[in-house]
C-alpha cells in the first residue's frame, strides 16, 4: 500500500497538524522525516499556533509536498490564511502532504501504517515505526510461531542502542538516528526490550 507514515505535531494537548508521507513508514525513513520536522519546528520561534501551522505548510511545499488533496483541506487552509498563496500542483505525496482541519487529520490518520507524534510542549517524540517485544523470550516465541526453521537467539546477537525507540526527547533525534543506523540487520534492543526495525 505504500508504507504510509503520518507525523502529528501536538501543542497544548491538541494536534496542530498531521503530515503524510508515502513510502516512509520504514524505521530509518521515518526517523529522517521526524528529524526534518523537528528541525523545522525548533529552528524558529513562533508566537502563535497559526504561525507554526503556516511554517509547516511552507516546509512541506519547499520539500516538494503540499496541502492534502483529500476532502476540502485546501479550501479550509486557504480560508484560514486568506492572504497567502499555496501550491496547487506539482507536488508529491512522497514529500509530505499536510492537513490542519479536524476532518482532514482524521482522514489522514486512517491511512497511516506508521505513526510519529512530536509533542512540542513536552519536547518528546512518540515513535511507532517498528515492532516491540518486552524481552527475548517474547521475541523468540513469536518468531517460532511462523518460522519453524528459526534458531532462537540471545541478547548478544543484537546491538543495545541505549535509548527507548518508542519514546525519546526531541533533542535526542540525532543520537537515535545514529544508533539505529549502526544496527547490523533488523534487531536492536534497549536493555531487555527488543526493537524489530522495519527495513
Amino acid at each position: 500500500m505504500g508504507m504510509r507514515l503520518v507525523i502529528s505535531v501536538k501543542h497544548l494537548g491538541e494536534d496542530v497538524c498531521k503530515i503524510y508521507y508515502h513510502w516512509s513508514a520504514y524505521t530509518m525513513s521515518a526517523l529522517y522525516e521526524t528529524r526534518d520536522v523537528i528541525n523545522c519546528i525548533y529552528n524558529h520561534e513562533d508566537e502563535t499556533k497559526e504561525e507554526l501551522q503556516l511554517r509547516l505548510i511552507r516546509f512541506c511545499e519547499e520539500n516538494g509536498g503540499g496541502i492534502s488533496g483529500d476532502g476540502n483541506e485546501f479550501e479550509y487552509i486557504q480560508a484560514k490564511f486568506p492572504n497567502e498563496t499555496f501550491k496547487t500542483a506539482n507536488y508529491s505525496r512522497n514529500n509530505g502532504l499536510i492537513a490542519l482541519s479536524e476532518n482532514g487529520m482524521i482522514r489522514m490518520a486512517g491511512w497511516s501504517e506508521g505513526d510519529v507524534d512530536i509533542d512540542i510542549d513536552e519536547d518528546m517524540v512518540s515513535f511507532g515505526v517498528y515492532s516491540c517485544y518486552e524481552n527475548l523470550d517474547e521475541y523468540n516465541a513469536e518468531r517460532l510461531e511462523w518460522d519453524e526453521d528459526y534458531t532462537p537467539i540471545g541478547y548478544d546477537n543484537m546491538s543495545d542502542i541505549g535509548i527507548d525507540l518508542g519514546q525519546f526527547a526531541t533533542i535526542d533525534i540525532d543520537y537515535v538516528i545514529n544508533a539505529v543506523n549502526n544496527v547490523p540487520g533488523y534487531l536492536a534492543r534497549n536493555g531487555n526490550e527488543i526493537f524489530e526495525l522495519i527495513c
